[in-house]
């Protein structure tokens, strides 16, 4: 895992991030058949290590691995010098710029929806609940499973209000199906998905 903290703060990968790494490495199966021939994005990629993780476990899915300007050609440099593994197993892993926080420019994702959308440590801002909660609504389709890690002390609960009012849905992921190293109060992954009309 390369990690370049003068990068700023997407330079490295920070505990939630590990936290979902490590969900991801102990649940290939799950994946497997979740996320085959599936498009996903990952938002906040920082240095891109959570996507190229999923893409050599589910190398069927297609991976767009996102962050802002600064932080692109960081995650194209750990693509290109992790390209052996991932060509080795069939993988897609492409990187683009996406400032949620801005108005992007989705074209350059190569998709306008995606079936799979993730991120670690993307809500630790208040300033940042409605751009993200916007890109996950511009991102997502019906059927789109959105998955984040949060750091609790951090993300607070004001986030998953706004995501109540935008019609999405979220559960949290119960202690035993994390890493024993990140159970406890600190971390949390959580499912989210567009509210199904009755």
């Amino acid at each position: 895992m390369n990690e370049s903290w003068g990068a700023g703060i997407g330079g490295g990968l920070w505990s939630t991030g590990k936290a979902l790494a490590a969900y991801f490495e102990a649940n290939p199966a799950f994946l497997n058949k979740s996320l085959g021939n599936k498009r996903c994005i990952e938002v906040g990629s920082g240095n891109a290590y959570n996507g190229m993780l999923l893409a050599t476990i589910v190398p069927t899915c297609s991976v767009v691995v996102t962050d802002i300007f600064k932080h692109v050609a960081f995650m194209k440099e750990t693509i290109i010098e992790n390209r052996a593994s991932l060509e080795n197993c069939g993988a897609d892993v492409k990187a683009a710029e996406y400032d949620w926080g801005a108005e992007p420019d989705i074209k350059q994702l190569g998709h306008d929806q995606f079936d799979f959308i993730f991120g670690s440590d993307v809500a630790y801002r208040d300033y940042l609940h409605d751009p993200l909660i916007d890109a996950f609504d511009k991102l997502s389709h019906v059927n789109t499973v959105i998955l984040i890690g949060v750091t609790k002390t951090d993300t607070s609960t004001e986030f998953f209000t706004k995501l109540n009012k935008r019609n999405f849905s979220y559960t949290r992921f119960h202690d035993n199906q994390l890493d024993p190293e990140f159970r406890g109060n600190i971390f949390g992954l959580y499912f989210i998905q567009r509210e199904r009309k009755q």
